[in-house]
Order: C-alpha cells, then structure tokens, then sequence
C-alpha cells in the first residue's frame, strides 16, 4: 500500500469522480479525494474502505472559493501525488446576457482556477521525481460551443489549452497530461441537459473510468494527449 501509486481526485464525490475513485482503488491506487460534500464523501470513503485495502485521505474543498483552494494546497504540501485527476465541475445553464457575474466566477474557478493551481502544486513534486500524470475532464462543448452554457463551454475550452501546454512544457521531466472530453453522461450535472434527449443513451461514469485507467497506465514510448468520447446513440 505504501508504494502504491497516490491518486488525487476532485469532485470525487459526484458521478464521474465517484466512479474513478471505484476504478482504481480496485488497481490498488492510494486515493486522495476532495469533493464539496463532507456528507457524500464519508459515504464513498466508507464504501471504498469495505471493498479495498488502499490508503484512502479525503478533503472537504468548496473548489469555487479562492480561499478554500489555497488552504487545499497547504494541507496537500509535501504529500505525494503521482495522478492528478481533475474531474470538479460547475455546470451553469442560463442566456449569456443574464447569468449573473457571481454565478460565472464560481464556475470558472471550480472548472478552470482550481485545475490551474493544482497542476502548479502538483507538477512541483513530479518535477522531483521525474514521473506524473495528470487528467482532465473536458467536454466537447470546448470543441463546438454551445448556447445556453457559455461560460462552461470557456472553461472547458481553457483546460485544453492547459493541457497542451503543461505536455509542451513538462514532457520533458516525464509528465504527461491527457484531457478526456466527453459528450453527455449520465450524471446529475448533465440531467439539466437533456432537452429531450434520451437519457438512456448517455455514456456510463463506468466508461470514462475504463479509459482514464488505461491513460493512466505506463506506456514505454507514447501517450494519448487528447480524446474525445461521442455517444454511440446519440
């Protein structure tokens, strides 16, 4: 357990994140997890601890609050993160023209800040150790942008900017950086969404797990920078 890869993970709590926190935990990764919800994270850590013997450690962080993030990052100091999922999101539905300014700073702190500043941490430590990975979960409103979610689809849209150049800055001292951009899953951030689209096609939190388990993995000569997941039935 002691050299077990150390995994963080954000939103860790919520659909997508929840099931990454599964997945690996079953690959016998240590978790360290953060999700808003003191209440939905207990629940998850007790269930992980019934089923696997990893070293889990758990963070309550409201990722929208500059201040919360800063004290995340003093707690996380000194300790070793070999994955650095960023999964948190903010998902606000509203006309461009009316989304309040408050609602837009919180999204683009939780979508895009927060990443911002756990990758500066994070990359500090994998510098030393010559060794990283590190995920981010994006969207394909980054690619297409969509009415109704602008400032959503410019976060998103600025984690792959983010990602392209941690890998052209970092590559070098071995840390790679994958951003995974799905279309609609099936999660409560993406009921909001489905304006008559059927929701039973949404692609499985499971599925985004599989493939972050595979990115993840040490591949002698090569890595996947980019991926988008489509809906087969969409």
């Amino acid at each position: 357990m002691k050299n077990n890869p150390a995994c963080l993970i954000t939103g860790a709590a919520g659909g997508i994140g929840k099931a990454i926190a599964q997945k690996l935990s079953s690959l016998n990764h240590n978790l360290i997890l953060v999700s808003k919800s003191k209440v939905k994270l207990e629940k998850l850590v007790i269930h992980l601890k019934k089923s696997s013997n990893v070293k889990i450690t758990s963070y309550v962080c409201d990722l929208s609050s500059l201040k919360e993030i800063e004290k995340l990052l003093i707690k996380l100091r000194g300790k070793r993160i070999d994955i650095l999922i960023n999964n948190a999101a903010i998902f606000n539905v509203a006309d461009f023209t009316k989304e309040k300014h408050s609602e837009m700073q919180e999204a683009i702190n939780v979508n895009l800040l927060a990443p911002i500043m756990l990758c500066k941490s994070a990359i500090k430590n994998m510098k030393k150790r010559k060794k990283g990975k590190i995920i981010f979960i994006g969207s394909t409103s980054a690619y297409k942008g969509e009415k109704n979610v602008s400032t959503y689809c410019v976060s998103k849209h600025g984690l792959l900017g983010l990602s392209k150049s941690i890998n052209d800055e970092f590559n070098r001292f071995n840390i790679q950086s994958t951003i995974i951009s799905p279309g609609l899953v099936k999660t409560k951030l993406n009921v909001k969404k489905r304006n008559g689209q059927n929701y039973d096609t949404f692609t499985e939190p499971n599925e985004i797990a599989e493939y972050i388990a595979f990115l993840i993995q040490d591949h002698s000569c090569s890595f996947i920078p980019e991926i988008m997941v489509r809906r087969r039935f969409a």
